[in-house]
């Protein structure tokens, strides 16, 4: 029914009620639909909030071949939200067994986190660098670490992993 066809006393209340409660009362009674302005939300009548993104993390190197003992630099970086406030909890899925892990004191200068990695020197197997954002632990990133032993008669004092671009170094 059109706003102009409204019986007078209605006509009244509706527009009362649109100038005196416009933020309570989002009219939909004789108010065209063409009415509400493009940048509202749908039949509410206020503002649309921008859209904000959920945070993610991004660990590198995402999987890694190191040898016994082996240590590893891990890259965690946030976006989304409001990544740039948040911080990483660093963990192994294994524990103990797994290795170490040692995170950087503070944030990087480009807004990354850095933790150490250090492969166990018994034993082998895949495991597991977990990285959670603390204040939105939805957000986790996980890198696969495959510890092996280096291939029977190497002499080499230095055996780099085998993953290409991380930095990996036999402990002492």
């Amino acid at each position: 029914m059109p706003f102009s066809s409204l019986p007078t006393r209605r006509k009244f209340v509706v527009q009362a009620a649109g100038f005196l409660l416009p933020a309570l009362l989002p009219l939909r009674i004789g108010v065209a639909a063409e009415s509400q302005p493009p940048e509202s939300e749908a039949g509410s009548g206020l503002p649309r909030r921008p859209r904000v993104l959920q945070p993610r993390l991004e660990l590198s190197p995402a999987a890694i071949e190191v040898a016994p003992g082996s240590r590893v630099q891990f890259i965690a970086r946030a976006s989304g939200g409001e990544a740039i406030l948040f911080s990483v909890d660093w963990s192994i899925r294994e524990g103990a067994a797994g290795g170490t892990i040692l995170p950087a004191p503070k944030r990087q200068d480009d807004g990354s986190y850095t933790a150490v990695y250090q492969a166990p020197t018994v034993g082998s197997g895949p495991f597991h660098v977990i990285a959670t954002l603390r204040e939105f632990p939805a957000a986790v990133a996980e890198a696969s670490v495959q510890v092996r032993a280096p291939p029977v008669g190497d002499s080499k004092a230095f055996w780099p992993c085998w993953c290409g671009s991380a930095t990996a170094t036999r402990a002492s």
